[in-house]
């Protein structure tokens, strides 16, 4: 019985070690393809969206579309465009 105890505990100490181990260093695969959002009226936290998800989703592209917002998000997703190279209608 003690035996038996031992070999699992040892088993279950190797997985975990096994999942700390493919949880926190080798890389997580990212999901390719692309991402679409469309804002309007959101010039408080366009910004920090943009920010956060280019962070999360480095090998995606994302495309930030105004959907004829009143306020300055237009002028903040052109600047956010050319700042993290994100796709969206061209605006002359």
């Amino acid at each position: 019985m003690p035996g038996q105890f031992l070999l699992f505990a040892a088993a279950f100490a190797l997985w975990l070690l096994w999942t700390a181990v493919k949880y926190f260093y080798l890389p997580q695969k990212q999901p390719d393809g692309q991402l679409e959002i469309w804002f309007c009226n959101q010039e408080d936290w366009v910004e920090y969206f943009i920010s956060q998800l280019v962070k999360k989703y480095p090998h995606r592209q994302l495309i930030v579309v105004d959907t004829g917002s009143g306020d300055d998000t237009p002028e903040i997703l052109k600047r956010l465009r050319v700042k993290y190279n994100l796709g969206g209608p061209k605006q002359n």
